[in-house]
């Protein structure tokens, strides 16, 4: 379940950025943009490179077009850190696989540095993480 509707969570952000190109990037300067000065520096770039692999993905696998929106969102609680990345993708599974040279690392990312992950769909896909907070 994602922890967007978590008891206490604070929303740090929300923005969509059309599905082109542009959009990793887009995503990750958000990121940077919303991540308070408290949160350790590994857990904020860990914040941006896994957002940005989420949007690549949504790019890549979502079938829709450029102009439609790929919408982040952020916010935190006491104890960690959460994301969601949400498409118009419909009758895609988000599925873990192995790992090809240049394809594949995305949501082994995910796996690897979250504290915990998810994903659901049917009115489009949405795939959430969550990172432990640490201060600084």
């Amino acid at each position: 379940r994602s922890p967007s509707g978590a008891r206490g969570s604070v929303d740090l952000g929300r923005v969509s950025v059309p599905s082109n190109e542009d959009a990793p990037q887009l995503a990750r300067a958000a990121i940077k943009g919303w991540m308070p000065s408290s949160v350790e520096r590994g857990v904020r770039q860990d914040a941006q490179l896994l957002v940005s692999e989420l949007v690549a993905n949504s790019v890549q696998h979502a079938g829709i077009a450029a102009e439609d929106p790929i919408t982040i969102s952020a916010g935190w609680t006491d104890a960690l850190l959460w994301f969601e990345v949400a498409d118009a993708g419909r009758d895609q599974s988000v599925t873990r696989r192995a790992p090809v040279p240049l394809n594949g690392m995305g949501l082994n990312m995910v796996d690897t540095a979250a504290s915990r992950w998810g994903s659901t769909d049917g009115d489009g896909t949405t795939v959430w993480f969550e990172l432990a907070l640490r201060t600084a």
